[in-house]
């Protein structure tokens, strides 16, 4: 059987014989130090034995990613239209390697479909990676061909703006951003820059010292952290003081990066024109600040990205938007919306399409909506013409969701922006299961699908806000709930038998372990909180539970925000045991 690839390629065509990877020969015909980097690492990992055949590599400097990988008898032939198309045929090889080093006779034509491959990662509701846990990330982008990472910031960078602000915190640095930058260069990936530069600025507007320039006026919070930080915190477009704010935080940012993007966010900014600026147009206030940020960045020779929503709602305005800017055309839903994507189709808008891996709010992908999502907004993108897709991996209410908890969609994203629709959905589930996980009989899938449901979110949050708030909770349906509860039961035990194998990626099937037992002692808490009863096994396990999760955070993240988290764990667990 033929061994899997994500993203499918265009064109495989296996013949008999194989060829067995020992230690070739390499023979590079080009002068990329970085296609020669990632030759020299491929044979690190799989070269042993005696020296046989010839690893070749040759690629013109056009700018099309299209290569062809034909194995023979003779060894390995690759050639490229550019350095990046090159690249990308090693990482077909090495997927290949991963699954034996008998190899058998190919030929492969290939090509991606959209130019922009990117993978969204929020840095700044809780986790804040480590610069070796974003390297890693990096790694498995470039495997599965993205070639862009955006990291959303807020105030998770070392703006000089917030030091007063950030006492104690850790955000990211210039260094670890330049190192980030240049590593991710060395693998054809971009990373973009991309910094709220219109709504959500709750750290900064809630500050002594920029309250002033928040457009609700003596706004004073009223939820929990994780909700103020998604609403409520638009700065007033009015004011000269706020467009010098942002252009300082924008020069600040704008030199530790070699990217000729920039997206300046400027989504959901709920309050404009409800507070200072009331009774103003709010399309014509929005696009008056949003011109101004354009036109500085592009007279710094960046081209600007930005979230569509808002645009979206005053379409009126399109044909005075600014032209170069790419819109980035954002829906979540299990059935996107076409008639979105067509809008600035039809507009003549430069748009990237942008679904999700519905992880945020859970500690676990959504797979029925992240899978339909994904490969439904693929197709939109493909039909409409858009420049690219960037797959989003959201962190509201302090992302709760290890990475490793949603690599299903992260990876589905990149299959899609390559060759949308290509790979059916039971073969796209082998393929995870077996490249990413290296496990092959099924049970992570299987486990994985367990846990997916929106039923865990919507309930304990309610619940937690009903505790904190002194009110009376019930359960909208205990069946479904101790069903479920029972499903993340099975899925644990499903992904602890596949650990003690031995022969999968630990580190990553470990972190679906914890989500597993995390959301079975949830739901077993919001049944006991339920019904008033108690259980003297629950408060120990969720302890060490929580203890574990706390643990693997602090091995891969800046501790940062975990305080925050572990407050809401620990408020959960009083709750249930009736503990003030």
């Amino acid at each position: 059987m033929d061994k899997y690839l994500l993203p499918q390629p265009i064109d495989r065509t296996t013949y008999d014989g194989t060829f067995r990877f020992q230690s070739p020969k390499l023979i590079y015909e080009g002068k990329d130090e970085r296609v020669l980097a990632a030759a020299r690492r491929l044979l690190d990992a799989f070269s042993g034995g005696d020296t046989a055949g010839t690893l070749k590599i040759a690629h013109e400097n056009l700018s099309c990613e299209a290569y062809t990988l034909c194995i023979n008898a003779d060894g390995v032939d690759i050639r490229a239209d550019c350095a990046a198309g090159a690249f990308y045929a090693l990482q077909t090889l090495t997927q290949l390697l991963m699954q034996g080093k008998d190899l058998s006779f190919l030929e492969i034509h290939d090509r991606p479909q959209f130019v922009h491959r990117g993978l969204y990662h929020d840095v700044t509701r809780g986790r804040i990676p480590t610069l070796k846990t974003l390297m890693e990330l990096a790694d498995t982008c470039a495997l599965y061909k993205i070639n862009s990472i955006q990291l959303y910031v807020e105030h998770s960078f070392d703006f000089k703006e917030y030091r007063q602000i950030n006492q104690g915190q850790q955000p990211l640095t210039a260094q670890e951003i330049r190192a980030f930058d240049r590593y991710c260069r060395e693998r054809f990936i971009e990373l973009i820059p991309s910094l709220s530069c219109f709504g959500h600025l709750y750290n900064l507007l809630q500050s002594d010292q920029y309250r002033h320039l928040c457009e609700l006026e003596n706004y004073l919070p009223t939820h929990h952290l994780w909700r103020e930080r998604m609403a409520h915190h638009t700065i007033d477009a009015s004011n000269p003081e706020s467009f010098s704010l942002i252009t300082s935080l924008l020069d600040q940012y704008l030199p530790l990066f070699e990217t000729r993007f920039f997206n300046i966010c400027c989504d959901e900014t709920f309050d404009l024109c409800k507070g200072r600026n009331a009774g103003k147009d709010s399309g014509a206030l929005y696009l008056s600040f949003v011109t101004k940020l354009i036109d500085y960045l592009e007279s710094k020779g960046k081209t600007v990205m930005l979230w569509g929503d808002i645009v979206l709602k005053h379409m009126d305005l399109l044909p005075k938007f600014p032209k170069h800017a790419i819109l980035l055309n954002w829906d979540y839903a299990a059935r996107p919306s076409f008639e979105k994507i067509q809008c600035f189709e039809r507009a003549g808008c430069r748009q990237i399409v942008c679904p999700g891996v519905s992880g945020w709010s859970r500690l676990s992908e959504n797979m029925p909506v992240s899978e339909n999502n994904i490969r439904k907004m693929a197709a939109y993108g493909k039909l409409c013409g858009a420049y690219g897709l960037l797959n989003t991996n959201w962190g509201d209410y302090g992302h709760l969701s290890d990475p490793e908890t949603v690599m299903f969609g992260i990876l589905l994203g990149a299959a899609e922006a390559w060759n949308p629709g290509a790979v059916a959905p039971d073969n796209f589930d082998r393929a995870v299961e077996t490249l990413y996980y290296q496990n092959d009989d099924g049970r992570l899938i299987r486990a994985m699908r367990l846990m997916s449901t929106n039923q865990i979110f919507k309930e304990s949050f309610r619940c937690y806000c009903a505790f904190t708030a002194g009110e009376p909770f019930c359960l909208d349906n205990r069946e479904h709930m101790s069903a479920w509860q029972n499903d993340c039961e099975t899925a644990a035990a499903l992904i602890q038998a596949v650990l003690a194998g031995g022969s999968c990626r630990q580190e990553s099937v470990q972190a679906l372990l914890y989500a597993a037992q995390g959301y079975t002692l949830l739901a077993g808490g919001l049944l006991l909180a339920d019904s008033g009863k108690t259980d003297a096994a629950w408060a120990p396990a969720f302890q060490r539970w929580r203890d574990a999760y706390a643990a693997r955070w602090k091995q891969k993240n800046k501790a940062d925000e975990l305080p925050i988290v572990l407050e809401f764990f620990d408020t959960f667990a009083r709750a249930v045991q009736n503990d003030p």
